[in-house]
C-alpha cells in the first residue's frame, strides 16, 4: 500500500488539477472546499505562504469571502470557523520561516479572536474552541521541535505572546489547562542537555502561573474536573516549580 505521505501527496494533486481547471469560472462550493482543504494540505505539508494565498484568492478563497460578508458563508455551514482556524495554522508555521515573526503571530492573534468571535454566541462554541485550541497547542510544538536553532528563539516569543493572548480571552479551565501544559512542554523543548536554559525558566514559570489559576478555579468549582486530574495537574505544577529551583513550594505541594 501507498504511505500516508504519498496518499496526501495524491489527494494534493487532484486538488490542484481541480482548483486549477475551475480558475476563472463562476465559484461553486465544490471549487470553494477544494480550496480551503489544498490550504490545509499546503500548511501540513510546510508551505503556508502558499496556504495563505489561497486562503486570501479573491471570489473563492476563504478569509476572503469572510472579509467580504460573501453568501457563500451562509451556504457552507462550517466555512468561516474552517477558514480562520486554517489561516491561524498557516500564520503559525509562517512565523518559522518569515523575516518578521511577530508580524506573523500578531496576525494569528488577530484571526484567533475573530475565530472567537464566530464561536462565542453558539451552544457549542466553547467545546469547538477547547478542541481547536489543543490541535493548535500540537501545532506550536511540532514547529519548535523542527525550528532551525536560529528561529527557536523568535518562535518561542511569538507562541508565549500567543498563549498569554489565549489565556487573557479565558476563563474557561480547559483553555487554562491547556495553556498550563503547552507552557510547560515548551519549557521542555527548551531545556539543554538536561539543564533549565533562562527560557526553559521562563516557561516554566509562566507554566506555574497558570497552574495556579486552573487550581484556583478547580477550589472554588470541584466539579469542573475530575479528582485523578486534579491530582495530574498538582503533579505538573510541581514538576514546573522544581525545574524553577523553587524545590521547597514543590515539596508541599508534593505532600497535599
Amino acid at each position: 500500500g501507498k504511505t500516508s505521505q504519498e496518499l496526501k501527496q495524491q489527494a494534493q494533486e487532484m486538488l490542484e488539477k481541480g482548483v486549477e481547471r475551475a480558475r476563472g469560472q463562476a465559484p461553486n462550493e465544490s471549487v470553494i472546499r477544494g480550496l480551503l482543504a489544498l490550504a490545509k494540505l499546503r500548511v501540513d505539508s510546510g508551505q503556508p505562504e502558499q496556504a495563505l494565498e489561497l486562503l486570501n484568492q479573491d471570489g473563492i478563497g476563504a478569509i476572503r469571502l469572510i472579509e467580504t460578508n460573501s453568501r457563500w458563508l451562509e451556504r457552507i455551514p462550517g466555512l468561516a470557523v474552517d477558514g480562520y482556524t486554517t489561516a491561524i495554522r498557516a500564520h503559525i508555521a509562517n512565523a518559522a520561516v518569515a523575516d518578521d515573526s511577530q508580524a506573523a503571530i500578531r496576525q494569528a492573534e488577530d484571526m484567533l479572536q475573530s475565530l472567537r468571535d464566530t464561536l462565542k454566541d453558539r451552544p457549542d462554541g466553547q467545546q469547538r474552541m477547547i478542541r481547536i485550541y489543543v490541535s493548535l497547542a500540537q501545532d506550536l510544538e511540532r514547529q519548535l521541535a523542527v525550528a532551525a536553532p536560529s528561529a527557536q528563539a523568535a518562535l518561542s516569543k511569538g507562541f508565549e505572546s500567543f498563549l498569554k493572548k489565549a489565556a487573557e480571552g479565558s476563563d474557561d479551565i480547559a483553555v487554562l489547562q491547556w495553556v498550563a501544559q503547552t507552557f510547560y512542554s515548551m519549557g521542555n523543548g527548551m531545556l539543554q542537555g538536561g539543564s533549565t536554559s533562562p527560557e526553559a525558566q521562563r516557561y516554566y514559570t509562566e507554566a506555574t502561573k497558570a497552574y495556579d489559576l486552573v487550581l484556583e478555579r478547580l477550589k472554588q468549582n470541584p466539579e469542573l474536573l475530575p479528582a485523578s486530574t486534579g491530582l495530574q495537574l498538582r503533579l505538573r505544577q510541581a514538576m514546573a516549580l522544581r525545574q524553577t529551583g523553587k524545590y521547597p513550594v514543590a515539596m508541599e505541594l508534593f505532600k497535599e
